[in-house]
């Protein structure tokens, strides 16, 4: 009678063992979570502040500021034709000028 409840205990001691690591690691799992959300939520704002450096710092607009031309940096037609016309190509001609071919980021 003594070894059956010696195993039962053992056996009880054990499944609650087991249990309290499952619950640790549902509980680090849930923290793992969180902090990839808030390194996410951080890695899109830097994102967007890229964006906005890098916008301000457009050589064109920064060649137009310096020349004392106040020219807007939110204004895509104006940024993308300026200076184009006096770029030349390989061949000595000029580059054309318009819409890129490719979208802009």
């Amino acid at each position: 009678m003594f070894k059956v409840i010696f195993t039962l205990a053992v056996f009880f001691l054990v499944a609650l063992t087991l249990l309290g690591l499952r619950q640790q690691r549902l509980a680090y799992t849930s923290q793992t979570a969180a902090l990839n959300g808030r390194v996410w939520r951080k890695r899109h704002m830097l994102w967007g502040q890229e964006a906005q450096i890098a916008a301000r710092t457009n050589p064109v607009v920064l060649a137009r500021k310096l020349a004392g031309d106040d020219l807007p940096a939110h204004d895509p037609a104006a940024v993308s034709d300026t200076g184009a016309a006096n770029l030349k190509g390989p061949d000595g001609k000029p580059l054309p000028v318009g819409k890129p071919s490719m979208p802009d980021f």
